[in-house]
C-alpha cells in the first residue's frame, strides 16, 4: 500500500495523467477542429460525433491542451479569418461565412476584440486619411490615427 501511495504521489498531473480514452478524445477533437474549424457547429455535436458527452469532451480537452474547447475553436476560426483577410480580396461577409460565422457583424466584432484592429484595415490596404482631412494623422507609424481610436495595419 505504501508503494502504491508513493507511486501515485510521484505522478505529475497533466496530459500524461489523462486516461487513454480522454487523451484520445482530446486529440481527435483537436484534429477535427484544426482540419475544419468552420465545420464545428457546437461542442455537443462534436462530442456526439466522437461518441461521448459534452462534459467529458470539454473536460478532456481542457486537461490535455490547457485551453477551453470553445476558446480553441474561436481562435482557430479567427486565425483562418485573419489569413483570408490578409491574403484575399474576398468581402468580409464571405470571409465570415467561410469561418463559420452566420453574421458578419459577429465575425468583425470577434476579430477586433482578438486582434485589436478592424478587418477592413488588416489587409494592409488602409486608406491614407491624412490626405482627406487634417483631423487624421498617420504620424509616421504603422497605424492610422483617428480622433477617437487607432486602427492597426497588422
Amino acid at each position: 500500500m505504501v508503494e502504491l501511495t508513493r507511486h501515485l504521489a510521484d505522478r505529475a498531473p497533466g496530459p500524461a495523467a489523462l486516461p487513454r480514452r480522454s487523451a484520445r478524445l482530446a486529440a481527435e477533437a483537436k484534429a477535427r477542429i484544426d482540419a475544419a474549424p468552420e465545420a464545428v457547429p457546437s461542442a455537443l455535436t462534436l462530442a456526439h460525433d466522437l461518441g461521448t458527452n459534452e462534459t467529458t469532451l470539454r473536460r478532456a480537452f481542457k486537461t490535455a491542451h490547457g485551453v477551453r474547447l470553445f476558446d480553441y475553436v474561436l481562435d482557430r476560426r479567427l486565425q483562418m479569418g485573419r489569413d483570408l483577410v490578409r491574403d484575399t480580396a474576398l468581402p468580409i461577409g464571405e470571409i465570415a461565412w467561410r469561418c463559420g460565422y452566420g453574421d458578419p457583424a459577429n465575425f468583425t466584432h470577434a476579430y477586433r476584440r482578438r486582434f485589436g484592429c478592424a478587418t477592413c484595415f488588416a489587409g494592409g490596404q488602409a486608406l491614407d486619411f491624412a490626405q482627406y482631412s487634417p483631423l487624421f494623422s498617420t504620424g509616421g507609424s504603422s497605424a492610422v490615427g483617428h480622433p477617437k481610436r487607432l486602427i492597426c495595419l497588422k
